[in-house]
C-alpha cells in the first residue's frame, strides 16, 4: 500500500528531527504556542498563554515590517524590472518592450494584491522569525496556503535543493 509507505516515511523523517522540533516548539511556546503546538495537540486542547506579550508583539511587528518590505501595501512593484533590449532595436521597439515588461509586472502585482498572498506572507514571515521554518503552497486556484512545520518534512540535497517533500494534510473522507 503506497499510502502506508508514505506515512511510514513521514514518521521516520519526523522522528529524525524530534530534537530540533522540541527546540522550535519551545521558541513558539514563549511567543505564540499555536505556531507550533506540542505533540498530541488538537483544536479542542487549550494551549498555555505565554507569561509576557512582549515577545509576541515584537515578533508580529517584525514579521509585518518584513512582509511589507517584500510586498508593499501601496501596490508599487517589489523591484524595478531590468530589461535587456537588443542594441539594434528601434526606439518604438524599445518602448514596446519596456511597456510590455512593466504591464506584466503590474499584472503580477495586482494578482498578488487581490489574492490572499499578503496574509499568508505575514504568517510565513512570522513562522520564519519565531521558529525559522515555513512552507507556502500555491494552490491551483491561485490562492496560497501556509503549512505548519509539524505537517511536512523536507529532505534536501547537499546543494540545498529539495530532494523529497512529504506534506500531511487533512482530507475529508466524504469528498
Amino acid at each position: 500500500m503506497p499510502d502506508q509507505k508514505i506515512a511510514d516515511r513521514f514518521k521516520l523523517l519526523d522522528n529524525e528531527r524530534s530534537g530540533l522540533m522540541d527546540k522550535k516548539r519551545e521558541c513558539a511556546e514563549y511567543v505564540q504556542p499555536k505556531l507550533l503546538p506540542p505533540n498530541g495537540w488538537d483544536e479542542t486542547t487549550e494551549l498555555d498563554t505565554p507569561l509576557s506579550s512582549v515577545p509576541a508583539t515584537g515578533s508580529k511587528s517584525l514579521a509585518a515590517k518584513i512582509a511589507n518590505a517584500v510586498l508593499p501595501t501601496n501596490g508599487s512593484a517589489i523591484g524595478t524590472p531590468e530589461v535587456a533590449i537588443p542594441a539594434d532595436a528601434q526606439p518604438l521597439e524599445r518602448e514596446l518592450i519596456v511597456n510590455s515588461v512593466l504591464a506584466f509586472d503590474n499584472g503580477i502585482m495586482s494578482m498578488l494584491q487581490s489574492s490572499n498572498f499578503r496574509s499568508e506572507l505575514h504568517d510565513v514571515t512570522l513562522d520564519l522569525v519565531v521558529i525559522g521554518d515555513s512552507l507556502l503552497e500555491l494552490l491551483e486556484n491561485g490562492r496560497y496556503r501556509k503549512h505548519r512545520l509539524d505537517n511536512y518534512v523536507v529532505v534536501r540535497r547537499e546543494d540545498g535543493k529539495v530532494h523529497e517533500l512529504i506534506l500531511r494534510v487533512w482530507v475529508d473522507p466524504e469528498t
